[in-house]
């Protein structure tokens, strides 16, 4: 069934073309396969449209997308590092991540990170990484950090209301 997934691709038609995009397996690194560098300014215009998945695709000649966790995803190149889209069960607009890689030289400290081990550990672990909850004051916001390296791979590290690290796992966009 898994295999049946991988092998399936979307098809779109846009007036008188056809648009297909394919789910690739989660080995594929999104990003490695990207042809094109876009702007920063033109995908916040488009993610401000809310296309599907399709059209996303279509507008950016977008060739692969992804499923993690019910939900699909696209990976786009940008003049400013890169950005996630993502899309429901119904390949609907979702959100936008810009994401900033973390220095190369933290990849194998951030991979020791373990449950249990406390806020401080991860940013020493990481000091370039994503901690964007630390500066919201809204206290529902989850408390999350992403650290993404340029090899493909990201780290998603979840904390208590301690700031100790109660779930991580890792996967390749």
């Amino acid at each position: 069934m898994v295999s049946l997934l991988v092998l399936c691709s979307l098809l779109i038609t846009y007036g008188e073309r056809e648009y297909s995009m394919e789910l690739v397996d989660q080995n594929i690194i999104l990003f490695k396969q990207c042809k094109n560098t876009h702007s920063y300014k033109e995908i916040k215009k488009l993610a401000s449209q809310k296309l599907s998945l399709m059209e996303f695709g279509s507008s950016l000649g977008v060739q692969n997308y992804k499923y993690n966790n019910g939900n699909y995803y696209i990976v786009i190149k940008a003049d400013e590092g890169f950005f996630i889209l993502w899309f429901d069960s119904e390949k609907c607009y979702l959100s936008t991540d810009h994401i900033i890689f973390s220095d190369c030289s933290y990849y194998h400290s951030i991979t020791s990170i373990k449950i249990g081990d406390d806020l401080d550990t991860v940013r020493t672990a990481d000091k370039t990484g994503q901690f964007n909850f630390l500066y919201h004051s809204w206290s529902l916001y989850p408390k999350i950090s992403y650290h993404y390296f340029k090899n493909g791979k990201c780290f998603v590290i979840m904390y208590d209301e301690r700031n100790i690290v109660e779930d991580l796992w890792s996967f390749t966009f």
